[in-house]
């Protein structure tokens, strides 16, 4: 096997794929030869020369004497590994795991370690699933590979609101660092919600905790099927067992902040047959890992993807890569003979770091085209890469009042503001009609994490509405509670919002958009002693809210007045208003009439 240099080899994981009559494999052992260079230790003859006087004859002899010499030289020399197993590799034998890690017979440093990895499906409709789930742990030390998590406490796994246990065994990992955990969407209904892991390191009675509270599902959240999780203080799922819902709102944001979002947007060619219907698929590369295989089946922009002149764009997360140095992308080559794409660019774009890069590349992934490479690697241009101010991760919770017809359809976006007139932009909290059909019912409580950009350290105001759209779009807003990290020390900072009113065109003064200033600012942060501390203080400084007259003359000339929609947004020191529709006339019934 020819491959790149791994340097001191300390272990290997071998397996096999489990197929064919007859696959389980009782292996014995594994020598691995390489060719190195090395100093070796080799005896060289020499012939020393020496004079003796002999006053006898005074006459001088010389005499010859062997003499061996031990010298280092540097070599090629084939250096052994050892690997011993002695176990089954099947299905039907043992533990049936056909997946082995193995140490050297030398080792002494590392040994072999069990983890038990608790999985919590969550209990929503339709959270559980009959799909194939993989998981990999990564730890100081390396990681356990992608491991099938077949053999659970339960026959019928992954099922709503079940906890489902399974032991891995591998060489020490030392301190676990993340894990990522991906289904293949096979069976039907394949969307699994996955509420948390838990992974118990028997060695040293060492629980991690690895929140998720998300969808794997291609018709659901973000479409990804796969995520990374990092683990959580035990402090925070504490807080969890005596208030959960603040648990689930705490430890997402948490998982947010310690990874990276990337939007990725792919240009298909504008050329005849340049579109594909074969299975895409990526890996993004940083400096310090990758993302490992991820299949591009969910577009944000297309149902039909990679279709000719088109952009599809795509979510991907992934925890600590490092800067990104290039990417791999390519197909399966299925789809008969619309299977060659011709690629155009990708763009990917991390908010959170600030950086948007293009990777060109128009060229044919095509067998039958160009070079016939259906895989091609791709590298960022620095002419084409964008830097800006990194955005943050906030956590948006609702709470709609439990009043008749509290419950709204409608689109409901948000605009954060800090001092000095900082702002966000407008953002959606829902992404699809099926969320927004979702969320914001009647006594409901729903929770938002976005990414936006940083108003500061102070939200001294937020604005919050919707576009009316729907049956029935009023909806009755009780608060709104925006939370976001410390930028010291670990814990965070809640600001809460009252409302108490209606945000309906029927109701109340028939505004659908409201300006909401805090009351309250509840801090939480983490003890040197693992203890959770909570204050909460009362906002005396918040901004007045002003009632400003506005009026609008319009011309007398022939043809002023005018039956469009007519919007206004007024600009100060503080902020601005935001976009607002002049609906309602004080004056006139049929509004902005020539002379009016």
């Amino acid at each position: 096997i020819e491959a790149l240099d791994v340097g001191k080899v300390y272990k290997i994981r071998i397996f096999h794929d489990g197929k064919g009559i007859g696959d389980g494999w009782f292996l014995e052992m594994v020598d691995i030869r390489r060719l190195t260079m090395a100093m070796v230790q080799i005896e060289v003859k020499r012939e020393e020369t020496t004079r003796k006087d002999k006053k006898k004859d005074k006459k001088k002899k010389k005499k010859e004497q062997e003499e061996v010499e031990i010298t280092e030289e540097l070599q090629e020399v084939v250096e052994t590994f050892t690997f011993p197993c002695n176990r089954w590799l099947a299905r039907d034998e043992e533990d049936g795991e056909i997946v082995v890690e193995l140490l050297t017979e030398a080792s002494e440093e590392l040994e072999m370690n069990s983890y038990e990895v608790y999985v919590y499906t969550g209990t929503m409709w339709g959270a559980g699933t009959d799909a194939k789930v993989y998981i990999t742990i990564y730890g100081e030390i390396g990681d356990t590979g992608e491991r099938w998590l077949r053999k659970s406490n339960h026959l019928n796994k992954f099922e709503k609101g079940q906890e489902d246990v399974f032991s891995l065994t591998a060489v020490d990992l030392g301190v676990l660092k993340k894990l990522r955990i991906r289904h293949d969407n096979s069976q039907a209904s394949p969307g699994w919600f996955l509420d948390r892991v838990e992974i118990v390191d028997t060695k040293d009675d060492t629980t991690y905790f690895f929140p998720c509270k998300r969808w794997l599902a291609v018709d659901e959240d973000d479409g990804q099927l796969a995520r990374e999780l990092v683990p959580v203080d035990e402090a925070f799922m504490k807080k969890g067992d005596e208030d959960e819902d603040d648990s689930e709102a705490t430890l997402g944001l948490e998982q947010k902040a310690m990874s990276t979002t990337y939007t990725v947007r792919i240009k298909t060619g504008d050329k005849k047959y340049a579109g594909t219907d074969a299975n895409v698929f990526m890996t993004l590369f940083g400096t310090k890992d990758d993302t490992g295989i991820i299949t591009l089946k969910a577009s944000k922009t297309h149902r039909n993807k990679f279709e000719r002149g088109m952009i599809d764009e795509f979510t991907v997360e992934a925890v600590d890569l490092g800067p990104l140095s290039k990417l791999r992308i390519g197909h399966d080559n299925c789809g008969g003979g619309s299977a060659g794409w011709f690629l155009d660019w990708v763009e990917i774009d991390a908010q959170s770091v600030g950086q948007k890069l293009r990777f060109p590349c128009g060229r044919w992934l095509d067998k039958g085209e160009d070079d016939g490479a259906i895989v091609r690697d791709l590298f960022p241009n620095p002419l084409q890469t964008e830097f800006y101010t990194p955005f943050v991760p906030y956590e948006i919770k609702t709470f709609t009042s439990d009043v008749f017809g509290a419950g709204t359809d409608a689109d409901v976006f948000i605009v954060l503001y800090g001092r000095d007139g900082v702002c966000t932009q407008q953002k959606s909290l829902c992404v699809n009609k099926r969320e927004r059909r979702m969320y914001f019912e009647r006594g409901a409580e729903d929770m938002f994490i976005v990414e936006l950009e940083d108003v500061g350290d102070v939200v001294e105001k937020i604005r919050i509405g919707h576009d009316n759209r729907g049956v029935n779009p009023g909806w009755h807003l009780d608060r709104v509670e925006i939370r976001r990290l410390l930028r010291k020390g670990k814990g965070s900072e809640t600001a809460i919002f009252p409302c108490e009113r209606w945000l309906a065109k029927s109701e109340d003064d028939g505004e659908t958009m409201r300006e909401l200033q805090p009351s309250d600012i509840i801090t939480e942060k983490l003890s040197r002693d693992g203890s959770l501390k909570v204050t909460e203080v009362e906002v005396e400084d918040a901004l007045e809210t002003h009632t400003y007259n506005v009026s609008v003359m319009t011309g007398d000339v022939n043809g002023a007045g005018t039956d469009a929609n007519v919007f206004l947004t007024i600009y100060g020191d503080l902020g601005d208003t935001g976009e607002r529709k002049l609906n309602k006339s004080e004056t006139n019934t049929n509004k902005f009439e020539r002379g009016s």
